[in-house]
């Protein structure tokens, strides 16, 4: 028999957390970052992806993602200031942590 530590869904859900930005499709699709026939797109800055919600189209770097998504992952405060230059400045554009449960 299995045993599961720590959360249990019965859902089709993933959890994350990322840093970035939301955006609609159409300035997913003029950025060149997405289609709509293949999704994400090689054009996606190295390390970037896009991970969609509702009618949200979020746009970073994933720190965790996954029904294990805290496992093994941690960050200093210097470590995620870094992060966020890095990912605004490629971005051109102000960005925030974004947490979330996305259906899969």
């Amino acid at each position: 028999m299995k045993i599961r530590n720590g959360f249990v869904s019965n859902s089709s859900s993933s959890s994350f957390v990322v840093i970035g930005t939301k955006m609609t499709e159409k300035e997913a699709l003029k950025a060149g970052w997405w289609d709509e026939d293949i999704g994400e797109t090689d054009k996606l800055p190295d390390g970037f992806r896009v991970l969609l919600k509702d009618n949200d189209f979020i746009v970073g770097e994933v720190l965790a993602e996954g029904e294990d998504y805290l496992e093994g992952n941690s960050y200093t405060l210097e470590d995620l200031n870094v992060k966020f230059a890095h990912v605004s400045k490629t971005l051109g554009k102000p960005v925030q942590l974004i947490m979330g449960t996305r259906a899969c």
